[in-house]
C-alpha cells in the first residue's frame, strides 16, 4: 500500500510539473514584440522579401505587399529608430515607434513619420508578427 501511495504522488508531482512546463506565459516579453517589429522595418527597407513575409501575418499580408511593393522603386532608410510596447495581453501587442522612412526617389526626397503609427503584434507559434498599424489618435487597429 505504502508503494501505491508514493507512485500515486509521483505521478501527481510529475503531472503538475508537466503542465506547468506547457502552460503559456501569462505575462508576455514586451521586448520579443518590439524586436519584431523591429525586424519587419529592416526587411521592408532593405527590400528584403523573404523576410518581410515571415515578419506579418497572413491575415495583413495583401495590404501589407501593397506597401512592400510600393517602396520597390525607391530608395529607403530607416533612420532613428526607438520602439516600445503600449499595450501587452498574452497574444497581441500595440507597438509605437519613434524614427522615419527616408524615401527618395531622384532629386525628390519624402519621409514616412513612424511616430503616427501604432502597430498591431500578434504572437503565433511563439513569433510575434506584424498584423496591421493605425495612423492618428482616431484610427482603428487592424484597418491600414
Amino acid at each position: 500500500m505504502h508503494s501505491f501511495r508514493v507512485g500515486i504522488s509521483a505521478l501527481y508531482l510529475f503531472s503538475t510539473l508537466l503542465l506547468a512546463a506547457c502552460a503559456p506565459d501569462a505575462t508576455p516579453d514586451p521586448a520579443a514584440a518590439v524586436q519584431a517589429l523591429q525586424k519587419y522595418f529592416v526587411a521592408l527597407t532593405s527590400k528584403n522579401e523573404s523576410d518581410y513575409t515571415h515578419s506579418i501575418c497572413t491575415d495583413w499580408e495583401s495590404q501589407a505587399f501593397l506597401e512592400f511593393d510600393a517602396y520597390q522603386g525607391l530608395e529607403l532608410k530607416l533612420t532613428d529608430l526607438a520602439c516600445r510596447a503600449i499595450t501587452m495581453q498574452a497574444d497581441e501587442a500595440q507597438v509605437t515607434c519613434q524614427g522615419k522612412i527616408l524615401l527618395g526617389y531622384g532629386n525628390e526626397n519624402q519621409e514616412v513619420d513612424l511616430s503616427r503609427r501604432v502597430y498591431k503584434l500578434v504572437s503565433r507559434d511563439a513569433s510575434w508578427q506584424v498584423c496591421g498599424y493605425s495612423e492618428g489618435a482616431s484610427a482603428t487597429l487592424g484597418n491600414p
